[in-house]
C-alpha cells in the first residue's frame, strides 16, 4: 500500500479517492437541492402574484 501526506501519515491512497468521490457527490447533492428550492422558491412567488391579483379582483381561490 502506498501512503500520502495529503491527508495525514498513515492514509492510504484508496481514502483519497473516496474523499473526492464523496466531494462530487455532496456536490452534485447541493446542486439538486438549490435548483429544487429555487424551483419551488420561484413558484411560491408566481402563486403570490396570482393571489395578489384575485384579491385585488374580490375573488377568492
Amino acid at each position: 500500500m502506498r501512503e500520502t501526506l495529503s491527508l495525514g501519515e498513515g492514509v492510504d491512497s484508496d481514502d483519497d479517492h473516496l474523499l473526492e468521490d464523496l466531494a462530487v457527490c455532496v456536490a452534485g447533492a447541493t446542486a439538486s437541492l438549490a435548483l429544487c428550492e429555487d424551483f419551488y422558491a420561484r413558484a411560491r412567488l408566481d402563486w403570490s402574484e396570482h393571489a395578489t391579483v384575485l384579491r385585488r379582483f374580490g375573488h377568492y381561490y
